[in-house]
């Protein structure tokens, strides 16, 4: 089944504005007062097959080569061209734990079950909302390379509807 979602800030429905994973990857990172601190890399999230929404806890960022986990709570906007902080969390990138997954590393590229007796579809972007309680992973996107590549819509998947969990878990590299 699919969800109605447009690219950016024009939903077609009072739904909140959603960042696309592709979109989010390799933007710049500045801090509060404007200060170039990196580009983000990945997304982390925490998994867990009991809470309908997962939750985005952070980001990783890469500056010179070096890369360091930036707290959700720290992110003022993920809308613009560039990730603005509200403060700079000198933190290096900490060894995940179980119930978290990066969604570039081990989710993008994935096979995912999108309803019974259809066969696995590759994710090619995921789709991140704001809502009440923070950043959640919201849908995927299984278009083809191609077919994404030809600037055919987006396919989204609601992220409740699909395996993606028990996927990704089985296919870690």
């Amino acid at each position: 089944m699919s969800v109605s979602v447009e690219h950016g800030r024009g939903a077609a429905t009072t739904a909140r504005p959603v960042v696309w994973l592709r979109e989010l990857r390799g933007r710049p990172i500045v801090g509060p007062d404007q200060q170039h601190l990196g580009h983000v890399r990945d997304v982390v999230v925490r998994d867990s097959p009991a809470t309908a929404n997962t939750p985005v806890t952070g980001l990783i960022a890469d500056a010179g080569g070096h890369r360091w986990f930036v707290p959700v709570s720290a992110v003022r906007d993920l809308h613009a061209r560039r990730v603005r902080l509200r403060v700079v969390p000198i933190r290096a990138a900490r060894r995940r734990s179980a119930t978290e997954l990066l969604l570039v590393q081990d989710v993008l590229g994935r096979p995912v079950v999108t309803a019974p007796g259809e066969p696995p579809r590759r994710i090619t972007d995921i789709a991140l909302r704001h809502t009440t309680t923070g950043w959640v992973v919201w849908a995927a996107d299984t278009r083809s390379p191609v077919r994404r590549f030809l600037g055919a819509p987006r396919r989204p998947v609601p992220w409740n509807r699909i395996a993606a969990r028990w996927f990704t878990r089985l296919h870690r590299r």
